[in-house]
């Protein structure tokens, strides 16, 4: 059903700690200490792809990785 909305024209905002969830999007933003760390951009990746660049950006939040934007 977002997906449908968002053919439409509309915009969606979601937020969510599920990678699997979040895979789905067109743009994802990673929030660290109120502040954007990092924002990854679909372009033309599948979801698997999204799903594994979140994963790989989590753990770089988790390891105290440096900022990327």
């Amino acid at each position: 059903m977002f997906n449908e909305v968002n053919e439409d024209g509309q915009t969606l905002l979601m937020v969510t700690h599920s990678a699997k969830a979040a895979s789905h999007a067109g743009r994802v933003l990673f929030i660290k200490d109120g502040e954007v760390f990092h924002q990854i951009y679909r372009g033309n990746s599948t979801n698997e792809e999204m799903y594994q660049k979140i994963a790989d950006t989590l753990t770089l939040i988790a390891t105290g990785g440096d900022r990327h934007e």
